[in-house]
Order: structure tokens, then sequence, then C-alpha cells
């Protein structure tokens, strides 16, 4: 038998310093490699919109405002302006707010639109919303705000008897308070004498 060749004794070396290093990297790259990236947080971590479960108290998240939670569950909603616009309850988080619920063929209501008209003018720190009601017709709802002049504030037309049924109003000419925690003050108006600009005053404060 002939003795093997220094070919095949370099050839076995060359394969053998190959595995060895192969072993050396793998155990190296393995240390390398980066852990799971966390999950990334939503800028509003709103629940009303984002899937998933809510953060646990003090976790990262726990310190952070989220917008939606900030707004009231009263003040969740949407709705058709007179003008066909679509109004968000949310917009009016935060601010001290006057609703004033009328009805189009509302005689009482027409002859007070330049009462609420003048209270939502002097009173500039307080957002007015008229709230339409009691009848199907867009159309006579638009006719009243342009015919009263009260189209300075928003004037939603509430066709469906949603927003009345959502703020407890029973009777058109109510006005609903709603301060800055959500806080609802109702004061109905048919058939009474009120003062809206002492009334405002006094429950704001």
């Amino acid at each position: 038998m002939r003795p093997p060749s220094r070919l095949a004794n370099v050839t076995v070396a060359a394969v053998s310093a190959v595995v060895l290093a192969a072993c050396g990297s793998g155990s190296s790259a393995d240390t390398a490699l980066p852990s799971a990236a966390p999950s990334p947080t939503s800028p509003s971590g709103s629940p009303s919109t984002t899937a998933g479960p809510t953060p646990t108290a003090g976790g990262p998240s726990a310190s952070r405002t989220s917008p939606a939670a900030a707004v009231p569950e009263v003040l969740r909603f949407t709705a058709d302006r007179v003008d066909g616009a679509t109004f968000d309850g949310a917009s009016l988080a935060g601010r001290k707010t006057v609703l004033w619920f009328w009805a189009p063929w509302c005689t009482v209501c027409a002859r007070s639109a330049d009462d609420v008209k003048a209270a939502a003018a002097d009173l500039g720190d307080v957002t007015f919303v008229g709230v339409a009601g009691l009848s199907s017709d867009a159309g006579a709802m638009r006719a009243f705000v342009e015919r009263h002049g009260v189209g300075g504030f928003t004037q939603l037309a509430d066709t469906g008897g949603d927003l009345y049924t959502r703020f407890g109003v029973t009777q058109q000419h109510t006005f609903v308070l709603v301060d800055a925690d959500g806080t609802l003050t109702r004061q109905p108006a048919y058939g009474r004498d009120v003062d809206l600009a002492d009334l405002v005053r006094s429950t704001f404060g």
C-alpha cells in the first residue's frame, strides 16, 4: 500500500480548517442576531379605532393621553349639518358648549332665534350648536336657518331624532349645556322665561 500523497494531506487539513471556522462563525452569528422588535405604539392609542388589547396600566403608553379617551361618550357621534356637511361631536370635547334643540315649525323657536344668536355672539368662549329635529324635512330646517339668520354657528339636521334621544331631549326649544368634562345640564325653555346668557354664566361659572 502506498502512503497518502502530500496533496491528500493538504486537502484534509484544509477541510478541517473550514469546518472549524464555520463552527466558530456560527456561534458568533447566533449571539449577534437582534431580539424581536417591540410592537410599535399607536400615536393615538385610540381604543375605538385601534384593534388589539388595551395597554396595561403602567406600561409604555400609560403616561400618554389619548385624544379619543378624553372624549365623553355622549359626544361620540357624527351628524349631518343643515348644509349637508358632516359634523363630528368629538370636536366639542373639552369645550363649554350650548346645544339648542329646535324644530323648523316651532313658532317659539322662531321668536327665540334672535336671543340665541345674540348669546352666541356675546359669549365668545362658549361654543353654540343648533340641533334641528322633530322633523324629517331638511329643506325646512335650512329655510329656518336662513330666515332667522342663525347660520353663524353650527346647525345640525337631526332628521332621524338620534341626537334628541342621545341627549335626553323630549321637546323643542330646549338647551343642553355640556361642560368641558362632559357634564350635561338640560333646560327646557318652551313656555318658560329663560335668560340664556344668565343660564350659561351660572352653569359654567
